[in-house]
């Protein structure tokens, strides 16, 4: 029975509020100290000490001045973004995976800063997820040019030539990044995914394990570490590889197969094919799993099942082996082939067990 890996890679408002302001300091009421007069409006006589203090207050008060509200302040201007804040917006757009606005941002960073290392960085990766593999390259080593010992620049000339089939240059790179960089965790998880390209197992083990110590949070080195601990028949080890992936990421469709068929291994059969029905409901376009489920429900008699399965694979482009085909129809005819056998589907090959894993913007961007 064949199973099958799937790829895994990797206005600012201003208010300004105007009072009137209060009486300056030292300013009184003016009193109306005017004589009193009786009813005909002739003065009234007063005692000597009121016309003495009337002597003293009677003049005219001076006329107490207001003084003028001052011009309101123009608005703040609107701060403009630096060069490093147009990178942080490009490295948040690429977590994202927003990679046209990630292209953007780094551009104009370069644009505002030719000698911002970082975001020529930046747009390498970009590039270079967006399959422009010569761009990416042009990208990074402009930004080795600028800091000639940067590691994640190194890496991705590494992950390139990888791309593109040159193993040897591409872990010689790898190779460069960590010595300037020992605890670059994504460089060791890279350098596993070359090692495992060109059968060094036990080495992929080594570079694997080394990139989880120094980051435990990065699914895909654990995934990684479960295919190729899998492939060295180390099954139980394969199998804690694949949960502590899903523990991470619950998300995560490639790790519940993985995980489905490491456990049918294991002889876990209902398990391993719920783990694998989690990654089909993760993921239904999910073609490889959707192969494991066929072989899943057949192993367990549910041949019905087994060949919903077989006609999800077919409109993905894949298709099972014959000899399960055959297998399933003399059992089970094809309900819908009106009983005949059913003949394999010519189609692409199912994808390659891994891919490279993808790497941040910097070491730092996924904190």
């Amino acid at each position: 029975m064949k199973w099958f890996w799937n790829c895994a890679g990797v206005s600012i408002v201003v208010a300004l509020g105007l009072g009137c302001p209060p009486p300056p300091d030292g300013a009184v009421a003016v009193e109306d100290v005017s004589p009193v007069s009786d009813s005909n409006g002739q003065p009234q006589d007063r005692p000597a000490e009121m016309i003495a203090a009337e002597q003293t207050t009677s003049a005219p008060a001076a006329k107490v001045a207001t003084p003028a509200v001052p011009p309101a302040a123009p608005p703040a201007a609107r701060p403009q973004p630096s060069s490093q804040d147009i990178l942080a917006q490009g490295k948040s757009a690429y977590a994202a995976a927003d990679y046209g606005r990630a292209e953007e941002c780094f551009r104009l960073a370069i644009e505002m800063d030719p000698t911002l290392a970082p975001a020529h960085q930046g747009l390498g990766l970009v590039l270079r997820k967006q399959g422009r593999l010569d761009e990416s390259l042009a990208s990074s080593r402009q930004a080795l040019r600028l800091e000639p010992s940067y590691a994640e620049a190194i890496a991705n000339i590494g992950n390139i030539q990888y791309r593109k089939g040159e193993y040897d240059n591409a872990l010689s790179q790898l190779d460069r990044a960590l010595e300037f960089d020992p605890e670059y965790a994504e460089g060791h998880l890279t350098r596993g995914v070359i090692l495992f390209a060109m059968g060094e197992l036990e080495p992929a083990v080594v570079a694997y394990r080394r990139s989880i110590a120094l980051d435990p949070s990065v699914t895909m080195a654990h995934s990684n570490l479960g295919i190729v601990l899998d492939v060295l028949g180390k099954n139980a080890e394969a199998i804690e590889a694949f949960r502590e992936a899903v523990r991470i990421d619950p998300a995560f469709a490639a790790g519940y197969n993985g995980l489905g068929k490491t456990l049918w291994q294991a002889g876990k059969w209902p398990e391993a094919k719920e783990a694998m029905l989690a990654a089909v409901r993760l993921e239904p376009t999910f073609a490889v799993a959707h192969l494991n489920l066929v072989s899943a429900h057949f192993e367990l008699g549910e041949f019905a099942e087994a060949w919903k399965h077989v006609h999800i694979a077919r409109e993905l482009g894949a298709s099972p082996e014959q000899d399960l085909l055959e297998a399933l129809s003399a059992i089970m005819p094809d309900p819908a082939s009106g009983g005949a056998v059913a003949k394999p589907v010519i189609s692409d090959p199912p994808a390659k067990e891994q891919g490279p894993t993808e790497m941040p913007a910097d070491k730092n961007s996924q904190e």
